[in-house]
């Protein structure tokens, strides 16, 4: 469906500036600040996944569904998708200038690298490998395998290098552009997963997943117009959210 006009509500965000990186150097760099610097950030993901993964070893239940389920189908796809997300987020970082852009790229390795956290929980709570199937094949669970590195929204190797390549403009409009079909293509999953999957605990996170993803489509769409870039319409999935079959 495309999107032909763009709505902005009285609280969305503005393209004013945000702080940047201190700069500080030594151990003053790890000091707590927000927005956080990028080692803080890479600290923080890290952490985060952790105490996930940690959590759900501590309250492991080997009663799960079974590895050829859509719950850890879904769990092991989309931490293949979120990782290449916070590659993207780190390469803007990077490279890229734009205030509010750098603002959502850090916002994603935050909150992508928590939702990490959490499916490997999960999966540890099942008492599941991170990768259950055992191979590098997705989408098994939905009826249609493929590679994972051809899911719906997944950036090729030459579209990463020409993001870190890239700079100014460019780099805005590489980044929030492949970002948005990330979002776009995950959502193809999270749907499906909300609607399918056996458990409640994975059905509700695909919800959140795909609130989430479809309200940061419409953050990364209006920076793009604040930059004067052209909306980037959905491809892989519907822009309104799904509805659980039954």
């Amino acid at each position: 469906m495309a999107t032909d006009t763009l709505d902005r509500s009285p609280d969305a965000p503005a393209g004013g500036e945000a702080a940047e990186d201190s700069g500080a150097s030594g151990w003053r760099r790890w000091l707590p600040t927000w927005p956080p610097s990028i080692p803080q950030a890479i600290v923080l993901v890290l952490a985060l996944c952790l105490l996930a993964g940690v959590i759900g070893w501590r309250v492991a239940q080997p009663d799960g569904p079974g590895t050829d389920s859509v719950d850890a189908g879904f769990l092991d796809d989309m931490q293949a998708h979120h990782e290449q997300a916070l590659g993207m987020s780190f390469a803007y970082l990077d490279v890229g200038d734009d205030s509010l852009l750098r603002q959502t790229a850090r916002e994603l390795i935050m909150f992508q690298g928590t939702e990490i956290g959490l499916m490997r929980g999960i999966l540890s709570e099942w008492n599941y490998s991170v990768d259950p199937s055992g191979s590098d094949i997705a989408h098994e669970w939905l009826g249609a395998p493929i590679p994972q590195s051809e899911m719906p929204g997944m950036a090729t190797v030459e579209q990463m290098e020409a993001l870190s390549a890239s700079s100014g403009l460019e780099a805005a409009d590489r980044f929030s552009r492949m970002m948005i079909r990330h979002h776009d293509g995950g959502l193809h999953m999270a749907d499906y997963a909300a609607a399918n999957a056996e458990t409640e605990k994975v059905r509700k996170l695909a919800e959140r997943m795909a609130s989430t993803q479809r309200s940061e489509i419409r953050e990364l769409n209006w920076a793009r117009v604040d930059l004067g870039l052209p909306i980037v319409d959905y491809k892989f999935s519907s822009p309104e959210p799904a509805v659980p079959a039954g």
